[in-house]
């Protein structure tokens, strides 16, 4: 796997950094190099990673939005190989290919940091906001197949980074975010 991640930085640049790989649930040979700093975009494998390429330009910057967003996030294959990838800004959905980005469910204009899959079932995805600013509330989210994106649990004026989810097994999970209480610009009471 080293010996990949090399070849794909070379694609990247030299002032790239290798952000996230994802690894599609229904076939572990395709997978997605996500990389930022100097630029941002997602690189493609479908030989388990020894080749990378980049599939067309909105693998680059993802286009077909109204505006794009400022900053790409993390990225996941749901269980039918759709591309998910939080913003700033969206939810943007694709068809696996990297080609052809949509704002998908109800976070328009919202920053979705972070978007993972159901431990021991690709075909539901759990979405977090962490939007700043006053009266900005955020939470987590889950889709379940084709059905609209519900809110799970309470909404809370707090930062999200990261979520992990837990299979505790008998159908019960276990939800781990990383979080700041609190909005920036905000003054304590």
């Amino acid at each position: 796997f080293c010996v990949a991640m090399l070849s794909a930085r070379a694609l990247a640049g030299p002032i790239e950094q290798l952000a996230q790989v994802a690894v599609h649930p229904g076939e572990p040979d395709v997978l997605v190099l996500r990389y930022e700093a100097g630029g941002e975009g997602l690189v493609f494998s479908r030989d388990a990673g020894a080749t990378w390429q980049a599939m067309c330009a909105s693998a680059m910057r993802p286009s077909g939005l109204d505006s794009p967003p400022s900053r790409l996030g993390r990225v996941v294959f749901d269980g039918d190989g759709r591309l998910y990838m939080g913003t700033f800004g969206a939810l943007l959905r694709d068809d696996g290919t990297g080609c052809e980005w949509s704002a998908d469910g109800p976070f328009a204009d919202k920053w979705v940091s972070d978007v993972t899959r159901h431990p021991s079932d690709a075909s539901v995805l759990f979405a977090i906001t962490s939007t700043g600013g006053e009266g900005e509330m955020n939470g987590v989210y889950r889709r379940v197949g084709e059905m609209p994106w519900e809110a799970l649990g309470t909404r809370e004026p707090i930062l999200i980074s990261r979520l992990h989810v837990i299979d505790r097994g008998e159908g019960m999970l276990r939800f781990y975010v990383s979080a700041v209480n609190g909005m920036l610009g905000t003054a304590p009471d």
